[in-house]
């Protein structure tokens, strides 16, 4: 079974990770710093409880055969597209004090697990609408995809 932020030691491990970044931390790929990367997951996080709305870009490949892809495949690819409201500094949430930033994304993560799971989550952008497991792997793979990115 895939991780996810469902379960709760995996969760933990995010929190773990999460805590070991530092504003300076360096960027193994990528032109984001650990503080735009904080504010582009937290934004994420927001639009799957329905915080940040996001325009529907999907389509039906990206509804069926890229969906299955990322949530059932390995890694995320780095380069992936992402929509812009989502990119800090380009339409998404501006880095202010990292500490804050921080307890943004911890406070998200939780709230994003705790979703009650017979009550539908807004559909993602670019896959549609997808189940609370989905969401739970989807938000893992992207959170894991960006603390790699930072040696997190």
């Amino acid at each position: 079974m895939p991780a996810t932020i469902l379960d709760p030691l995996v969760r933990s491990a995010l929190r773990e990770r999460l805590l070991s970044l530092r504003a300076d931390s360096p960027a193994r790929w990528g032109s984001m710093d650990a503080p735009r990367m904080l504010c582009h997951v937290g934004d994420a996080m927001s639009q799957a409880i329905g915080e940040l709305e996001l325009a529907d870009q999907s389509t039906l490949l990206f509804r069926t055969l890229v969906r299955w892809v990322v949530i059932r495949g390995p890694r995320l690819p780095k380069g992936a597209p992402t929509s812009p409201r989502i990119v800090a500094g380009t339409g998404g949430t501006v880095p202010a004090e990292f500490a804050a930033d921080l307890a943004r994304v911890l406070d998200l993560l939780d709230r994003n697990a705790a979703w009650p799971p017979e009550r539908p989550m807004p559909p993602h952008p670019a896959f549609g609408p997808l189940s609370h497991a989905e969401r739970g792997i989807l938000t893992w793979k992207h959170l894991d995809h960006h603390l790699r990115q930072f040696g997190a």
